[in-house]
């Protein structure tokens, strides 16, 4: 898909209701810069955004992926056929990424308790100063490596 005519077509059914940046963007909840970016073909919307996207422009999903109005009445059924299972694909799709991240924050959790778990290990068994500096050393070396990693995975959308 082409991101200048999807924006081009965001701008014509946009401007066919009467509505601003602004307004577009308040019924989506987005600012009215997402939605300026999209008009000028600097990428999409997210896919969780299409389905209000859609119905606030009034048109139905397949017509936005397709960026252009197509329908009379028989193949308006069918339309509505796809648009609810392109809506189920998509509310699967944002199960699965919550389950994903939930399973991040646990494996990130787990992380910082074995780090402190050996930290705290290393402290109480280990005499030497200097086996014990470099031993909690890697362990937080490793720690913030997987911390941060699985930090990110959870922040993505």
């Amino acid at each position: 898909m082409n991101p200048e005519i999807f924006g081009e077509f965001i701008v014509q059914c946009r401007k066919e209701l009467g509505l601003t940046q602004l307004q577009l963007g308040q019924m989506i909840h987005v600012s009215d810069k997402t939605v300026s970016r999209w008009e000028r073909g600097i990428g999409f919307p997210e896919i969780s955004v299409l389905p209000a996207l859609a119905q606030a422009l009034q048109v139905n999903i397949s017509e936005l992926m397709n960026c252009q109005r197509e329908l009379s009445g028989a193949d308006m059924q069918q339309e509505d056929v796809c648009d609810k299972t392109v809506l189920n694909t998509l509310e699967i799709a944002k199960t699965l990424v919550t389950a994903a991240k939930v399973k991040c924050m646990i494996a990130l959790a787990l992380a910082l308790i074995s780090e402190i778990s050996g930290i705290v290990i290393a402290c109480w068994y280990i005499e030497n100063l200097t086996i014990r500096s470099v031993f909690v050393f890697i362990l937080v070396s490793a720690g913030t490596c997987v911390s941060v990693t699985l930090g990110t995975l959870i922040k993505m959308k």
